[in-house]
Order: C-alpha cells, then structure tokens, then sequence
C-alpha cells in the first residue's frame, strides 16, 4: 500500500507539475500570437498614419496652387475687362473646390466678386476686344 500511495503521489506532482507546465506553454504560445497580432495591427494603422499625412501635404500642396491659380486667372480676367462663359465657369469650378472642397480660407473671394462683376462675352468679341486694347 505505502508502494501504491507513493505512486499516486509521484504520479500526482508529475501531472500537477505536467498540467501546470502544459498550461504555461499554451498560455505564452497565446501571448505570442496575440503579441504578433498587435505589431501587425500598429504596422498597418503606422502606415494609415503615413498615408494619411501624405494625402493631407498633397491637399496642402494642391491648395496653394489652386489659389495660385484662380488669382492669377482673377487678375488676368479683371486687367482684359471681360470674361467668357466658358472660362467664368472654369474659374467657378476651380473656386469651388478650392473653397468648399479643400476649406479654402476666403481669401479670393475679393477677387471673385470683381470678375463676376466683368461683362460676358463670347470668344470673338472677347478677342475683338483684347486687339483693340492691346493693338
């Protein structure tokens, strides 16, 4: 008997050492993959992150030459003194996105009111114009 309570004793530490090692193992085989998981997920929000950067300095970017652009536009039509439907709707559109769709900060609007204020015309008056002007 003392035989057999011996090996239920020995057989006792071995499986509760056995089961506690098991557990272990599976416990950081656990944490591992979970750890793994987590680096892949902040690689892919690090590199939303740069990607959202790069789209917002493109934005920017893409700002200041559209300003650039409807003022310099602005000016050349205000200094011809007239405009044609086609390029007042050019210049609406450019504005429109400058302003609405990149929240444009108001600066040309000045400008704007002037050329909507120029006088409308088509392309052979326009030219007509300009030769006498500039001839």
């Amino acid at each position: 008997m003392a035989e057999t309570g011996a090996t239920y004793l020995l057989v006792a530490v071995v499986s509760s050492s056995g089961l506690a090692a098991l557990l272990s193992l599976i416990g950081n085989l656990l944490i591992c993959r979970m750890e793994r998981k987590h680096k892949k997920e902040d690689k892919k929000y690090e590199q939303k992150e740069k990607a959202d950067e790069v789209v917002l300095h493109i934005q920017k970017g893409l700002c200041v030459m559209l300003y650039d652009r409807i003022k310099y536009l602005g000016y050349r039509y205000i200094k011809e003194g007239c405009i044609t439907p086609e390029e007042l709707n050019d210049l609406l559109r450019l504005q429109t996105v400058f302003q609405d769709d990149l929240n444009g900060n108001g600066l040309l609007t000045a400008i704007m009111t002037q050329v909507k204020k120029l006088a409308i015309v088509d392309d052979k008056e326009k030219d007509k114009r300009l030769a006498e002007k500039y001839l």
